[in-house]
């Protein structure tokens, strides 16, 4: 359970950077107080969700002999490839309506949006990039998409701080 608790507040993160990249394009003014409300969007809908899975039966949580304890192959698809669709759609629209803005403000401002439009193309690994690869190692067992789902992973840090600093 804390497998899915995890990976489900990963995915909600991402969701909320991608929301912290559009209101820093489309906005001018914040009031600030957007991080509280991220905080409990990203810790209250997975334990939301992980509860309700347990609720709903808790013997799919199973531990298979030499395997790692987690949701059999149908709850998984509810419980926790529906939210990340779901996000993964949302932060994807999210994406193209920044690309389409910086693009649109590279005519004006050459150089600075340039650089823009690098750390958008940097963003998508911290955008969903990632669950691409998460998602093909779930539903199949080949060892590359494995890789690259750890690979990807391990570089959104760095993403991030590319982007930012």
């Amino acid at each position: 359970m804390l497998l899915h608790f995890l990976l489900l507040t990963s995915v909600c993160w991402m969701f909320c950077e991608a929301l912290n990249l559009y209101f820093s394009t489309f906005t001018t003014f914040t009031n600030g107080n957007h991080l509280r409300l991220m905080m409990g969007f990203s810790w209250g809908l997975p334990a939301f969700v992980v509860a309700m899975a347990a609720i709903n039966n808790l013997e799919n949580y199973k531990r298979k002999a030499g395997d790692f304890c987690w949701l059999d192959t149908e709850p998984m698809t509810y419980w926790f490839g529906t939210p990340v669709i779901i996000i993964a759609i949302v932060n994807f629209v999210l994406y193209i309506l920044v690309i389409k803005s910086l693009a649109a403000n590279a005519r004006l401002n050459r150089q600075s949006s340039i650089t823009d439009l690098k750390s958008c193309f940097a963003m998508i690994i911290v955008l969903g990039s990632t669950w691409v690869f998460g998602f093909f190692t779930m539903l199949t067992d080949v060892l590359i998409f494995q890789y690259m789902f750890a690979i990807s992973n391990s570089l959104q840090g760095f993403c991030v701080f590319y982007c930012y600093c």
